[in-house]
């Protein structure tokens, strides 16, 4: 929508678009195999653009958690996104009630599963692989953790190094705005997903891949007169 009254817009959804491709199709974030990542993104894009771009109806809202609350069944730490989400797109004065709101929606599915499961005798197995075996998974690990952190950083920064660039640029060139803060809330959710874990397997930054290359793409979303100046300087 920011880019629909820019001359670059087809540009930059065209440089986005490809940078995503290139990016979820890369071995180095192991984007080919069959990750819970690539598929909770999904519903996290949907949840924004319920927030951010069909906003108005506290029913957009209520799915929106409701889709984050069915995604955390399959990555939990999704669980914060139906909090970052409301915290960033409620009206000032509203916030504290739309992140309860958001958090009971989001809730919903996890009552329900817990109830089925306790018909059936077996709640406390579907908790402990859900909760319980995670957090054993990542809690003896956090002491080492700056290695496995470093080494994510150094197989990732010659891909996303100059994307990286590109979308910091983007992201001053977006200005304050509800596009800029959809895009913060994407980046912070993904930046718990990356970060729940200490063990950094290079499919925890999955999540980061699609915003960071629409952020790129914005960077080129300029206005003809400010291309035009910038072709006739030379690069």
């Amino acid at each position: 929508r920011y880019a629909a009254d820019q001359s670059g817009a087809l540009r930059a959804a065209a440089l986005a678009g490809l940078l995503a491709a290139l990016l979820l199709s890369s071995t180095r974030t192991q984007s080919v195999a069959a990750n819970t990542e690539a598929w909770v993104s999904l519903p996290l894009i949907t949840a924004l653009w319920l927030c951010f771009v069909a906003e108005g109806a506290w029913i957009r809202d209520g799915a929106a958690a409701l889709l984050l609350g069915i995604a955390s069944l399959f990555k939990q730490p999704l669980l914060a996104g139906a909090l970052i989400l409301p915290l960033v797109a409620a009206a000032e004065g509203q916030r504290s009630r739309a992140c309860a709101a958001s958090l009971a929606a989001a809730l919903m599915p996890w009552f329900m599963l817990v109830v089925f499961f306790a018909l059936r005798g077996a709640a406390d197995d579907l908790l402990y692989c859900t909760w319980g075996y995670n957090g054993a998974y990542i809690s003896g690990a956090w002491a080492a953790a700056w290695a496995p952190g470093l080494g994510l950083a150094r197989r990732l920064l010659p891909e996303l190094g100059g994307s990286a660039l590109l979308a910091a640029w983007g992201w001053h060139r977006l200005g304050a705005g509800p596009l800029r803060r959809a895009m913060g809330a994407w980046l912070g959710v993904a930046l718990i997903l990356l970060l729940a874990s200490p063990r950094f397997y290079p499919h925890y930054a999955i999540g980061l891949l699609a915003p960071v290359a629409a952020l790129a793409g914005l960077a080129f979303a300029g206005p003809s007169n400010a291309w035009a100046r910038w072709g006739r300087g030379g690069i």
